[in-house]
């Protein structure tokens, strides 16, 4: 049985620092008195940027992991004789 990896841990925490921020971030625009629609654009777009940033990461780390990785080598089919077909 396999536990929970990292890929995972990290995308679920990164999604709850996203909402948690981006909630507030509305909310502190909100404290100085900014319409609710801006509010809202400003708290969404924090959502959006940060969960880019943990997109990326994960990405990042999974190049990083293919990179380090051997790479298997595919032999290539030979004929009997040296003679095609």
């Amino acid at each position: 049985m396999e536990g929970p990896n990292l890929e995972a841990a990290w995308l679920g925490f990164g999604k709850s620092v996203a909402v948690a921020g981006g909630a507030a971030f509305a909310l502190l625009s909100l404290l100085f008195h900014v319409p609710v629609w801006v509010a809202a654009l400003r708290g969404g777009l924090l959502f959006l940027g940060l969960m880019l940033i943990v997109r990326a990461t994960l990405w990042l780390v999974a190049a990083m992991r293919a990179d380090t990785q051997p790479r298997e080598r595919r032999a290539v089919p030979r004929t009997p004789g040296g003679k095609g077909g």
